[in-house]
């Protein structure tokens, strides 16, 4: 039986919620997605749950992040990675970094 995720044993990953990126999802508004994305943020930072941000390709089509972001969680945007590809084992890194066992990623 696997564990459930709690405050405690959990990490969350962000991974590339940019403005342009997220304009080109289909199946929800914009809107709609942005207030997710920044309530998965809060509740993180509410919860005391470790947060890390990624982006890529910031100057291009992807765009930078929601800059809300930057006011919800200002360390962690300053600290985000950020990179050219999607290359990364951001999971694993996530938990090595953090120690927790269960990750919450959301792209």
């Amino acid at each position: 039986m696997s564990e459930s995720f709690t405050a405690q044993n959990t990490a969350m990953l962000l991974i590339d919620h940019q403005v342009g990126t997220m304009r080109w999802v289909r199946s929800i508004g914009f809107n709609e997605l942005k207030a997710n994305s920044l309530a998965l943020t809060e509740a993180a930072k509410a919860l005391d749950i470790p947060l890390m941000l990624t982006s890529s390709m910031e100057a291009y089509a992807q765009g930078p992040l929601l800059s809300e972001l930057k006011d919800i969680a200002p360390a962690e945007f300053a600290a985000r990675i950020q990179r050219q590809l999607f290359n990364l084992d951001m999971g694993g890194m996530l938990g090595r970094k953090t120690g927790r066992a269960s990750r919450l990623l959301a792209s």
